[in-house]
């Protein structure tokens, strides 16, 4: 393949040692040169360079970073070398390695290393393509249908978000933001980014931020060194240290703090960080963020609860994820996956499925989504393997029967249409309303944890998120109280 190069430098005199470095390494590569950053965006934007070399100061306006972080989303595979002066600050060259460069030398530079530094570039390139062809097989996609086999469905709604899924995978500059009712695959969708994204051979680390209280944020985040704190005895690289080269999931964003929100929104801006006790530089994060929340940010920003810059700065790149309810056919296909998957889970070999199975599922709303779906197949298996007559057979009662079972706290009983959904949705939000009414007046009345989750049938996290929002909001004081050191009971 011939050598396609973009030297980018302000200084004639410099960037013609930066071709001569060039030609010496391919006397016949085709060689396009920018006095400005702005000449170098609109040159990548019309070419098929797979070399950039270029100054990372470049006087005013667009910066050596920006060009950089332009050719790697526009052409993911190019190789880069940084030829920069005294003026670079260590940050920026934190970040240009960041951002893929192999090689950093600075002025004056000698035509000789620049050639050295080429060679190298296209070399490492080479073998990069190498090791993705290696793993494009494992790759179970379309590129033009967006064929992703671990979500399930056909349905033009999931054609256009498996589409969505792998144009956002490959633009690794940019945070990508997951929304969806709870169930709806969130986590999944997340999974499918990091394959078929750059950094499918880096590692994916996902966060439960609702399970992270204010205090601890930091320190699960960005990490802590030893001593920084009590019962710090040794070194936590925290979820970005351990996200490095690859992604980082942060699920459940709605619940930040509007402070905490403010610290990720730093990060995410500069891709700088330091961990806790820790002195001295900051730590640059060559890690991509994917966010996930089922709230509607939206409305959270006009009600004050989430910041606006932050959802500017998220809601970038967005995939929304259907409700099971509206994916029609799709249905249909899931439960015939699950009865497949499952099947051989529980250890049962199904002979037939009643008609009656699939037209309940199709009619069902589905509060739950595919977890919830999910759920029902497992259980209407595990009934097959107790079943004396017609062994084998998954029937209609039994399927229905589990389908209630399984439905969410709150939710309809009923089968039902559009209209069942936003009455089991309008009956959720009228029971939560009525267990934070409850929540705060315990509270209030300092009753015991075991009390409360007696009282109030949700998960601790659910129960912490919402006291910290009333808290916030100033409806209780006191929030949190400390646990008695031998015991798990609040200390009032």
């Amino acid at each position: 393949m011939r050598t396609r190069a973009l030297v980018v430098d302000d200084s004639d005199m410099d960037r013609s040692v930066m071709v001569e470095g060039v030609r010496l390494a391919y006397s016949e590569a085709e060689i396009a040169e920018a006095g400005s950053g702005a000449d170098a965006l609109e040159l990548i934007q019309g070419n098929a360079f797979n070399l950039l070399i270029t100054d990372l100061v470049l006087g005013e306006g667009i910066d050596g970073l920006k060009i950089i972080e332009h050719a790697r989303d526009v052409l993911p595979r190019i190789g880069v070398v940084v030829v920069t002066g005294q003026r670079a600050t260590q940050p920026d060259v934190q970040k240009a390695r960041g951002l893929g460069a192999r090689h950093l030398l600075f002025k004056p530079v000698q035509p000789d290393l620049v050639r050295r530094a080429c060679r190298d570039a296209m070399r490492y390139r080479s073998l990069a393509e190498k090791a993705r062809e290696a793993v494009a097989p494992r790759m179970t996609v379309n590129p033009e249908l967006g064929d992703i086999a671990e979500i399930v469905g056909d349905s033009p709604l999931v054609k256009a978000m498996k589409a969505d899924i792998y144009r956002f995978a490959r633009m690794d500059s940019y945070p990508v933001l997951v929304t969806g009712e709870t169930g709806t695959g969130k986590e999944l969708v997340a999974k499918a980014i990091h394959r078929f994204s750059p950094r499918a051979r880096g590692p994916l680390i996902p966060v439960n931020l609702a399970e992270i209280d204010r205090e601890r944020f930091e320190s699960e985040i960005f990490g802590h060194v030893r001593g920084a704190f009590t019962g710090a005895d040794r070194d936590n690289p925290g979820a970005v240290g351990r996200a490095e080269k690859g992604i980082l999931f942060l699920d459940e964003i709605e619940a930040l703090s509007l402070a905490l929100q403010g610290k990720l929104l730093r990060f995410l801006e500069s891709r700088e960080f330091q961990r806790m006790g820790e002195k001295g530089q900051l730590r640059y994060a060559d890690v991509r963020i994917v966010l996930a929340t089922n709230r509607n940010l939206d409305e959270m920003v006009l009600e004050g609860e989430f910041r606006e810059d932050l959802y500017f700065r998220v809601n970038v790149c967005s995939i929304a994820l259907p409700p099971l309810r509206v994916r029609g056919a799709d249905i249909a296909e899931l439960v015939k996956h699950f009865i497949q998957v499952l099947s051989g889970e529980v250890g049962v070999k199904v002979e037939r499925v009643e008609d009656g199975v699939y037209e309940a599922a199709a009619k069902h709303g589905w509060p739950g989504n595919v977890r919830q779906l999910r759920t029902t197949v497992l259980r209407a298996l595990m009934d097959v393997t107790k079943a004396n007559a017609d062994p084998g057979v998954v029937k209609a009662e039994v399927f229905v029967s589990h389908m209630h079972a399984s439905q969410p706290l709150g939710g309809s009983m009923g089968l039902g249409s559009e209209d069942t959904a936003v009455d089991e949705r309008v009956g959720q939000l009228i029971e939560d309303a009525a267990a934070k009414d409850l929540l705060a007046q315990l509270w209030y009345e300092k009753v015991s944890w075991k009390e409360i989750c007696r009282r109030i049938p949700r998960n601790r996290i659910t129960l912490h998120t919402w006291l910290r929002r009333m808290s916030e909001a100033g409806k209780i004081t006191g929030y949190p109280r400390r646990l008695h050191p031998r015991s798990r009971e609040m200390e009032w």
